[in-house]
């Protein structure tokens, strides 16, 4: 401050400074903004002092929260990134960079199109267009990247716009979530039903644990004489016959883990009962502990076998 204040009066260089003092009363560290001005010809040096410890101290929460975000953000499991409103990639964290295989520098020169499925991208460009109206405050989607390699990779993206003090929009915050193995688990399933429905056998997924029915096949409906919602709605031992309802949990399980052929009886709707051949194995589908059910009516077999 003795140096500034020489400098002033001897240089004229501008007195403009921040130093901190004690306070007497209570030994509080304070600091302090000081502007002064030399007036040579009276040989006087007048100014104002402000105190600016909520402000400093603000400024180092600031900074306190800057770096926890940055730490959270470059260590985070998921992937990261924050983008202009031009969507040209400003930030993006090693994990990110790992899922597409681009460089955090490479990405500099990205915009959110050039590693975007087109058809994916037209639908982020009306989530963004409500959310810089101000419709609404943040989206999420799953979409299609494209890696650098080329390869299509799936992702769950949540996306929030990061506005000032006064509601202007500054940036995108985006949070990626890899979920290639989800989506190949999901294009298995919908295809092992494609060929389900066209089996002449009848085909059930159940629950393992409440022995509701998740889905049922054509071969079903025309077995049981219910329709397809009604199925939907029943559970396994409403299809067995009333002297076979017992499903131990001994049975279940065994199934689920090595798989389990057995025969039992089934009742229609119209009360039918008919001998079948059951093939149950288990799956874990969408988070639920499945049971997949294929079963043949073997009454013509019977009735031969008896003849």
């Amino acid at each position: 401050m003795d140096k500034a204040l020489n400098n002033l009066i001897k240089q004229n260089i501008p007195y403009d400074i921040e130093f901190k003092i004690k306070r007497p009363t209570d030994g509080a560290i304070l600091y302090i903004h000081s502007i002064a001005e030399f007036d040579s010809k009276r040989n006087v040096v007048f100014g104002t002092i402000q105190d600016i410890t909520k402000r400093k101290q603000a400024e180092e929460l600031l900074r306190e929260s800057e770096a926890r975000f940055r730490s959270t953000f470059d260590q985070s499991p998921i992937g990261a990134a924050i983008y202009g409103l031009d969507l040209k990639y400003w930030q993006v964290n090693e994990k990110f960079c790992q899922m597409l295989g681009y460089s955090a520098s490479e990405f500099t020169n990205l915009k959110v199109s050039d590693i975007t499925n087109s058809d994916d991208f037209a639908k982020d460009i009306i989530h963004l267009n409500r959310l810089k109206n101000g419709e609404i405050s943040r989206y999420e989607t799953d979409k299609r990247y494209l890696q650098k390699s080329g390869s299509i990779f799936w992702a769950h993206l949540s996306v929030a716009g990061i506005r000032d003090v006064t509601g202007n929009l500054l940036y995108y915050l985006a949070m990626i979530v890899d979920i290639t193995t989800r989506k190949a688990a999901e294009d298995a399933l919908q295809k092992y039903k494609l060929i389900a429905e066209d089996s002449r056998d009848i085909i059930l997924f159940m629950n393992k644990e409440t022995g509701q029915l998740l889905e049922a096949n054509s071969a079903a409906v025309k077995a049981y004489g219910y329709s397809r919602e009604q199925l939907l709605s029943m559970k396994i031992q409403n299809l067995r016959a009333p002297q076979a309802r017992v499903l131990t949990a001994r049975q279940l399980n065994q199934a689920h883990i090595r798989g389990m052929l057995f025969e039992t009886f089934h009742q229609s709707k119209d009360g039918r009962v008919f001998p079948v051949e059951v093939s149950s194995r288990g799956a874990d589908i969408e988070g639920t502990t499945t049971l997949i059910n294929i079963i043949r009516d073997t009454t013509e077999r019977k009735q031969a076998e008896n003849a």
